[in-house]
């Protein structure tokens, strides 16, 4: 019985050695000794008889096996190297993955990286860094792909990226309505500065025409007053004349031989300055300016003469001629009120007021209580801004 039971075992390791596959040749290093065994049943027939003249080819490395992938893996961990490299979180860990489900360790290396990823968003969510966020998100799903750890953060990324869209969009309407509220202030600005600048415009244009016409009508009744004056002065001695009995003249038989003959001309020139001021208040002012030309022809020291040549010309608005006549009035008799009021009044309307001025406050230091003086010193002195 033992014997045939010996045989069937013999029997059977015949047969699994028959249908096993040969063993790989052992790998022996090129410069190490061979072992005894190869060496010994090493067919002699095959031995060299030379050295080979090529250098034999490097066996191919074994893969890493997966405890080495996850060791690797979690020295990338510990240098937060994540992915961009061979040798990064990401790539070992898909390595891994490669092999099959990912054992204890391989999944410790997982929820490391991914907890290390979440810190790393939860810090990007605090700072209101979207962009660096959403890169985190995008390294998590790389390296640890629908990891609750990273799926817990999605919706803060999402929420944090809509209140930086609502805080832009705040802010855009906040800036145009800024500017739209700056533009119509400065709009209404300068509105209201043209309208100003145009009522003041218009109120100077207002008060220059005003002050025109108050200058043109203080003139034409100072020329009026004076015309009057003057008619009444020369009524006056029309009057005076008429009033005076006729010189009877004395007898040629009885006149000496000695008796000296009357000024040349004195007694016509005054009777001719009379008709000048009579035609002057009438108003015939070619008349007037013939008769007054006339006496100065018979007495050219006449003062009054002068005077009447320098008040037609006023009349007829010759302000120039008039200046010159009035001057030579008062340059004969420089103390008559009446001339230096008129040379004021030529003067003022050449628009040379200070002249004005200084004739008719030398009027008022003749005669203090001259109201044409004082009138017309009044006036000047407000045109003068004084």
């Amino acid at each position: 019985m033992i014997g045939g039971v010996g045989v069937l075992v013999g029997a059977a390791f015949l047969y699994l050695r028959a249908v096993a596959p040969p063993p790989p040749p052992p790998v022996v290093d090129a410069g190490a000794e061979a072992p005894a065994s190869v060496v010994a049943t090493a067919p002699a027939t095959q031995a060299p008889t030379a050295a080979p003249t090529a250098a034999p080819t490097e066996a191919p490395s074994a893969p890493p096996t997966p405890a080495a992938l996850e060791q690797r893996a979690r020295a990338a961990l510990d240098r937060r190297a994540f992915e961009g490299s061979p040798e990064s979180v990401a790539d070992l860990l898909q390595a891994l993955r490669a092999h099959g489900p990912l054992a204890a360790g391989g999944k410790a290396v997982e929820k490391d990286a991914a907890e290390l990823l979440g810190a790393d968003i939860d810090g990007a969510v605090k700072a209101k860094d979207a962009a660096a966020a959403r890169a985190l998100l995008a390294v998590g799903e790389r390296v640890a792909p629908a990891h609750p750890v990273l799926k817990r953060r999605v919706a803060a990324v999402e929420a944090l990226e809509k209140q930086l869209a609502a805080e832009s969009a705040r802010t855009a309407a906040a800036d145009k309505a800024a500017a739209e509220k700056a533009a119509r202030e400065q709009a209404a600005a300068d509105k209201a500065a043209a309208e100003k600048a145009a009522r003041e415009q218009a109120i100077a244009a207002r008060t220059a025409a005003a002050r025109a016409a108050a200058d043109k009508a203080a003139a034409d009744k100072a020329a009026r007053e004076k015309a009057a004056a003057d008619k009444a002065a020369a009524d006056k001695a029309a009057r005076e004349k008429a009033a005076r009995p006729p010189v009877a003249a004395a007898p040629k038989s009885a006149a000496p031989a000695s008796a000296a003959p009357p000024a040349a001309g004195g007694a016509s020139a005054q009777k001719l300055v009379g008709d000048g001021r009579a035609a002057l208040g009438a108003a015939r002012y070619d008349d007037a300016r013939k008769a007054f030309q006339a006496a100065l022809a018979a007495d050219p020291q006449n003062a009054a003469a002068h005077a009447g040549l320098g008040d037609v010309a006023f009349q007829q608005s010759r302000f120039t001629d008039a200046l010159k006549s009035h001057r030579s009035a008062v340059k004969l008799s420089g103390r008559n009120v009446e001339y230096i009021v008129a040379l004021g009044m030529d003067f003022f309307k050449l628009e040379q007021f200070e002249d004005a001025r200084s004739q008719w406050q030398k009027a008022l230091g003749i005669d203090p209580n001259n109201a044409k003086a004082k009138k017309y010193l009044d006036i000047v002195q407000k045109k003068l801004g004084q």
